[in-house]
């Protein structure tokens, strides 16, 4: 079975923008793909993947909850050249979480991901919230498998939180990244971009065209 959600403008529902899967717990669909999609102040969540699939070439902003919630179930997800910026601004019904969720422990104690995460923008997430912006989270049981050229701007003291790090610190700041900390802990490429992407316009004008 495949379940494909190409070239669509989602925007402005009361709950989840996207929502694939939520019954999938042994992970019987293949084929999800979310592609080439504006997705935009919707109330909760914008994409979410709870049982894996590929998302690429979105662009997500103005959710209200986490813009991108991926891998409650065991998982194969690709998340690829995708823009996620400017969620959780909304003060009148936002509500402050990291802006990119990866196997969280919700549904089960630590659910197996394999993510591949490349040629993404996570930025100025969450910054008007009580508690300030947050970034990107990856659970306890999250495996990654190709992880590099992404940029990284909204929590300066946590950019990443990687449930699975031990003997240090799960999270990951933005020095650490720029510093090659990161790639070198999770044995990865060094090529992440710490650095402000110029977008076009902020809130609320919201332009994400670098």
């Amino acid at each position: 079975m495949s379940i494909r959600r190409e070239d669509c403008f989602v925007h402005d529902n009361g709950g989840d923008g996207i929502d694939l899967n939520s019954r999938d717990r042994a992970g019987n669909a293949t084929g999800v793909i979310v592609r080439r999609n504006v997705v935009a102040r919707n109330r909760l969540n914008g994409i979410k993947l709870w049982a894996g699939g590929r998302i690429e070439n979105n662009v997500v902003w103005g959710q209200g909850d986490s813009a991108v919630w991926v891998g409650t179930f065991p998982s194969t997800l690709e998340v690829v050249n995708n823009t996620i910026a400017y969620n959780m601004w909304d003060t009148t019904y936002s509500a402050r979480n990291w802006a990119l969720v990866v196997g969280y422990p919700e549904e089960m104690a630590s659910p197996p991901v394999n993510l591949t995460l490349v040629n993404n923008i996570v930025a100025f997430n969450a910054d008007p919230l009580e508690g300030g912006s947050t970034g990107v989270y990856l659970g306890p049981g999250v495996t990654l498998v190709r992880m590099e050229n992404n940029l990284y701007w909204s929590r300066v003291d946590g950019e990443i939180t990687a449930e699975f790090a031990s003997g240090r610190d799960t999270d990951f700041t933005r020095a650490e990244i720029a510093a090659g900390t990161w790639a070198s802990y999770a044995d990865l490429p060094q090529r992440a971009v710490t650095e402000d992407p110029l977008f076009v316009s902020a809130w609320p004008d919201v332009d994400l065209h670098l």
